[in-house]
């Protein structure tokens, strides 16, 4: 195994290990949160403060901007040069997070005055949600080139501690808002806010300690030093908006469909989404760094051999949970919350659904990225989501169930998928064939091989049992058809290592 596929192995331990205690205290969280602010006030925060959620989605995708451009110069440039590219992004940065602080403070004021679905005497509290999660996020935004650089160094350690930090801090906000009296939906959301900052703080204090050189900051004057990256910030930008405007779309057009209530049911499905998806990219984003690089080397072997491991891997790492999750999402609820609102086992399904689409796509969005050839890329698949908005509009419009926007944007997800390979055999002359038969193909076969747990219901088993019966049954299913011979001899020769140094001192 070569020193570059050790550092990926490493940084996705350490991922993972660190995914594994953010999603259970982040289960926690929901739970005391919805406890503590009861059905109303969170369906409010998540229709008007789930803008600190979407920024920080926004956040991972311009972190794409400053670790692409930061990874070409570790891999050829000075510290110089790196510092240059430091400050051309922090300024960019700076400059977009303005531009929303201004525009979507007072758009957002309008909008929930005259459009948001609550009760009159909830205005003022969504006010003040949206000024401090609006507030907690531009401060987030303006460190994305500071956290770009640790990705771009691969410092996936102090990442993984921040981000465990932050999370037990979130657990801990989420319990004693249970002490407060009053106006416990902005006290939260504040708090909320600083949390979100908090890792922009850190990240800023470490690297300036470490690593001043490279972040010094020295303002540059002139347009040709920013056009190229402005340029791919538009077009990431771009792709952002596509995004928030498809997960928060989804609040906004539920709220005005069917209030509040549905709000808290999309809201918890989505938490739980999130954190599944987040499982589930702790591969890709170990991969990402190296698909940069490797493609900035000129070595275009290997940046598909690690795309068709980015999908691969991330697509049946997401199955994982996603299993028993969708074969006993009542029963788990029902375990979790103590009050479920209306609906949201469907939406969690087929969010699930929806997401395992998109995982496929995994190491996709960073080959091109890589090439800088994004303008087409961005303006095509992020066009396709944005119809989902109308789309689903006009659907609900005619009198169907709330399930039936997430079914549009299930079919706007295979239509990006299959549109997706188009793109990127015509952009970076990939070999998209390579792509379908060593990752889609296996992926989809272990997904078939699971079909028979999907009438698991005409037999008398505890669902603990089911579950634990799919995921050694998936596992299974994973090593016989999800792996070629190289996976299957690799994990092989992991488990005799490990069993050999289990009876190692018994020997």
């Amino acid at each position: 195994m070569d020193k570059n596929n050790k550092v990926i192995i490493s940084n996705s331990i350490i991922l993972f290990i660190r995914l594994i205690i953010v999603s259970l205290i982040g289960l926690f969280v929901t739970r005391l949160v919805l406890k503590n602010l009861g059905i109303t006030d969170f369906g409010v925060f998540a229709v008007v403060g789930g803008v600190v959620s979407l920024m920080s989605f926004v956040n991972t995708v311009m972190l794409s901007v400053s670790n692409r451009f930061i990874a070409v110069e570790l891999g050829k440039g000075t510290n110089k040069s790196i510092n240059r590219i430091f400050n051309i992004s922090f300024n960019i940065h700076l400059c977009i997070a303005v531009v929303i602080f201004i525009i979507g403070m007072p758009l957002g004021e309008w909008y929930i005055h005259y459009y948001l679905n609550i009760p009159p005497e909830k205005l003022i509290d969504a006010v003040w949600v949206l000024r401090f999660a609006l507030l907690g996020s531009v401060i987030s935004f303006v460190g994305v080139p500071y956290n770009g650089l640790l990705v771009a160094k691969e410092k996936f350690l102090l990442y993984s501690i921040v981000e465990v930090l932050v999370s037990i801090f979130k657990l801990i906000t989420a319990y004693i808002i249970g002490f407060i009296v009053t106006q416990r939906l902005v006290t939260y959301t504040a708090l909320m806010a600083f949390l979100t900052a908090l890792p922009t703080i850190i990240y800023v204090i470490y690297i300036r300690k470490y690593d001043l050189e490279l972040v010094s900051y020295k303002l540059y004057k002139k347009w040709v030093d920013y056009k190229e990256m402005f340029s791919f910030s538009i077009w990431v930008a771009y792709g952002a908006f596509a995004s928030v405007g498809k997960a928060q779309g989804a609040n906004l057009i539920i709220n005005s469909f069917f209030g509040a209530a549905l709000n808290a049911a999309l809201g918890i499905a989505s938490t739980v989404n999130g954190i599944i998806i987040i499982f589930a990219s702790s591969a890709g984003r170990a991969i990402s760094p190296q698909i940069t690089k490797s493609y900035s080397a000129g070595n275009m072997k290997r940046t598909e051999d690690l795309v068709i491991a980015s999908s691969k891997y991330t697509f049946l790492l997401l199955l994982m949970p996603a299993l028993p999750i969708f074969l006993e999402i009542d029963y788990i609820l029902n375990l979790w919350l103590l009050d479920v609102p209306k609906y949201t086992a469907n939406f969690i399904r087929l969010m699930l659904l929806d997401a395992l689409i998109g995982a496929l796509n995994a190491g996709v969005p960073e080959a091109i990225f890589a090439s800088g050839k994004i303008k087409w890329y961005q303006i095509i698949i992020n066009t396709i989501f944005l119809f989902s908005l109308p789309i689903s509009f006009f659907v609900l419009k005619q009198g169907a169930n709330p399930e039936a926007l997430l079914f549009v944007y299930i079919g706007i997800s295979v239509f990006a998928l299959i549109t997706r390979q188009f793109l990127l055999y015509y952009i970076v002359h990939f070999n998209t064939k390579r792509l379908i038969l060593n990752s889609y193909l296996p992926s989809i076969l272990v997904l078939f091989s699971l079909f028979p747990f999907f009438f698991h219901s005409y037999i008398v088993i505890h669902s603990i049992f089911i579950m634990v019966i799919a995921v050694v049954y998936l596992i299974l299913s994973i090593f016989i058809i999800g792996f070629n011979r190289e996976e299957k001899r690799e994990v092989v020769k992991v488990v005799r290592s490990v069993i050999s140094k289990i009876h190692k001192p018994y020997a």
